[in-house]
């Protein structure tokens, strides 16, 4: 995980060292400026990747503080380079001496998190646990586009809301927790009656516990978004918590913080905050855990609400495109012809029809099966990328000798999935970019190529060809079920030759959403489109399929 990143805007230099100091110490990178100038290029280059941007209102000791900059602020820069950048923006800090009305409207203008004075009692220590949190809050806001991708993908891989909830804690909060805290942490997961620690970073014994199950109560009894609860082991009461683990477990937990969050009657969280652990923090609890409920609580419900929300929906539309294609795929072989004559249709008219009727009910039946799980004992199996991905290509590319050729396949992995499965997975990708082949630059020879790679955080199969990049908003939508993502074009022009080799209609409809589904819906995989990611040139589609090594 990358570093978390600070602008600190401070016309003092004595603290500008203080600040740095402590910040790199605990794993920030920050960018320091010494000069009004300074302050605005640093700001200008890296407000993208920035964080937490920290500012002093009057900097009045810069060396550049003269005339037309005399009155210039660090919320002016932020305003400026607020409103020259369209990027996901920095959760910012006012930190000043000043309280001028002013001031505090710069600041509501800017949109800052909080406004602290320079003036309290241990404000560096104060503003520097503000920064970490705002980081974690920054890292977390659903509008991050990394967290929302993650996001996303734990939504359309998961089984159940509490089993979506649980990844989200382990995969997400429990590693921005580490990189941006540098505390000692648990966090306890409720599901009905039963209550586990699904994350923490001082070795606190794993599952469910009796313990865990009256902390999560005292909690969301005593806690309340303002004041989290904090424990004091001495007051518990005895007998069921009185074995050996219940006491030593005590013991590490006095004093800790909790901050209680309630997604719903039955599913319920709470984040711990150590007075002690293995990591050995220099600061209580109570203070660090205070700011957790003033920043992260809106943000991590948030969160739990945004996978929910998006299960629901990717279940809904799951179901309902499964009815559909039974339903209409059923209807459509009814409705043809049986005869040999083929009731006055084209011979080419019906085969053609009968593919669409018979991939609309497969696709049903798949979908179906999916959403149920209802799929044979095939879980052990593993197979040759390359040797399916060969007779894949072999189904559906364009007849004819140079219209064959094109394709590339480079290196193998296992993958632990059913071969009849990846037959359909690879087999409609393939003839999407089949598809696309006729629209690459007229300088550049159509190829499609495939890679297979054994990474070690499971097999990657990247599919890429040489067609024009589809415009974004496109590409956003390959995967939704009816898509019109895919375009053939010049067909007006070229109708003849386009028809003597017009691909086999196999995969042709619900090509992407089905293959996600299954990647996604049955093997907790990825596929996605990172046509982006290609950078040596303009053109080219690149999608990406990773299976993961243990299900």
């Amino acid at each position: 995980m990358s570093r978390r990143k600070v602008l600190f805007i401070e016309d003092r230099q004595q603290d500008r060292r203080a600040f740095n100091e402590i910040m790199r110490v605990r794993g920030f990178e920050v960018f320091s400026a010494n000069s009004i100038a300074e302050a605005r290029e640093l700001a200008t280059k890296h407000w993208d990747e920035i964080d937490v941007a920290v500012l002093d209102m009057r900097l009045e000791l810069y060396p550049d503080a003269v005339g037309s900059n005399n009155n210039v602020t660090g919320a002016d820069i932020g305003i400026e380079t607020k409103r020259n950048n369209s990027c996901f923006p920095p959760e910012i800090l006012i930190n000043s001496a000043y309280a001028e009305i002013d001031y505090y409207r710069l600041a509501l203008k800017l949109g800052v998190a909080a406004y602290l004075s320079k003036l309290e009692k241990g404000n560096i220590i104060d503003v520097v646990r503000h920064v970490k949190v705002l980081a974690l809050r920054h890292a977390l806001n659903g509008e991050n586009p990394r967290t929302a991708k993650h996001i996303a993908r734990i939504a359309s891989q998961s089984q159940s809301p509490s089993d979506a909830i649980l990844r989200f804690c382990q995969e997400v909060l429990k590693p921005e927790m580490e990189a941006c805290l540098e505390v000692p942490f648990v966090v306890l997961f409720s599901n009905g009656d039963r209550t586990e620690n699904c994350a923490d970073n001082a070795s606190l014994p794993a599952g469910s516990n009796k313990l865990y199950h009256t902390l999560q109560a005292l909690t969301h009894g005593r806690g309340n978004a303002t004041n989290p609860f904090v424990l004091e082991s001495n007051k518990l009461l005895n007998g069921d918590l009185d074995d050996e683990q219940s006491v030593s477990l005590r013991e590490r937990l006095n004093g800790a913080a909790f901050l209680p969050l309630t997604i719903s009657p039955e599913l319920r969280l709470s984040i711990g905050i150590l007075q002690e652990g293995e990591l050995g923090t220099p600061e209580d609890a109570l203070p660090i855990s205070k700011i957790l409920a003033q920043y992260l609580r809106p943000t991590v419900l948030e969160n739990m609400l945004s996978i929910w929300s998006q299960w629901t929906k990717i279940r809904t539309l799951r179901y309902n495109t499964a009815k559909l294609c039974l339903f209409v795929g059923q209807e459509l072989k009814d409705a043809l012809p049986q005869g040999e004559d083929g009731g006055g249709l084209a011979a080419d008219s019906l085969m053609h029809l009968n593919n669409i009727a018979e991939d609309l009910s497969d696709t049903g039946e798949l979908l179906t099966h999916i959403e149920k799980k209802q799929w044979a004992d095939k879980e052990d199996q593993v197979v040759s990328a390359r040797e399916v991905i060969k007779e894949a290509w072999e189904s559906v590319a364009p007849e004819g000798g140079e219209s064959r050729e094109g394709f590339v396949i480079e290196g193998d992995c296992a993958v632990p999935a059913d071969r009849d499965d990846m037959e359909v997975i690879t087999s409609r990708l393939l003839h999407w970019f089949v598809q696309r082949r006729a629209t690459g630059p007229f300088e550049v020879k159509p190829l499609i190529s495939v890679k297979c790679e054994a990474a070690d955080s499971g097999p990657t199969i990247i599919f890429e060809d040489t067609s024009y990049r589809l415009d974004a908003r496109l590409r956003a939508d390959m995967f939704a079920p009816f898509a019109q993502s895919v375009t053939i074009p010049f067909m007006s022009s070229s109708r003849k030759n386009y028809a003597e080799s017009e691909v086999k209609s196999i995969g042709r409809y619900l090509p992407l959403y089905v293959a996600k589904m299954l990647v996604e819906g049955r093997y907790l995989g990825v596929l996605e489109d990172r046509s982006d990611d290609i950078r040596r040139h303009s053109f080219g589609n690149r999608i990406v399929m990773q299976f993961p090594l243990n299900r």
